[in-house]
């Protein structure tokens, strides 16, 4: 799915996710404006794109929670967006829950994710 950033940055995360308040930026065209939360799941294709130049426009444009998940790695980051850019809010892998924002409910167990 598109997510039009604005008329010259378009991306396609992996995966999007709106909470209710965004749910109006659905269109025909894809999400128009920042989604919620974008996940980008690591390939050797796509991890410095993913890691620098989608972190860096994903920052400009005010998506507020950025997901990278490395399958290589077995890990899952979760990242907040403040005045300064991105910080690091939660870095987890293996078995032990985590709720990585913005689902504070959510206890995830890393570990799951891969087969």
């Amino acid at each position: 799915m598109d997510v039009i950033l604005s008329d010259i940055s378009i991306v396609q995360p992996d995966i999007v996710y709106l909470n209710q308040a965004r749910l109006p930026a659905i269109s025909k065209r894809g999400v128009e404006g920042p989604p919620t939360l974008a996940i980008e799941i690591l390939s050797p294709a796509t991890t410095l794109i993913d890691r620098s130049s989608k972190h860096q426009l994903y920052a400009k444009y005010g998506v507020p929670y950025f997901w990278l998940v490395d399958p290589e790695g077995q890990s899952l980051e979760a990242f907040i967006l403040g005045p300064q850019g991105y910080s690091l809010a939660v870095r987890a892998t293996g078995t032990h829950p985590v709720s990585p924002p913005p689902f504070a409910d959510l206890d995830l167990i890393p570990g799951s994710l891969w087969s």
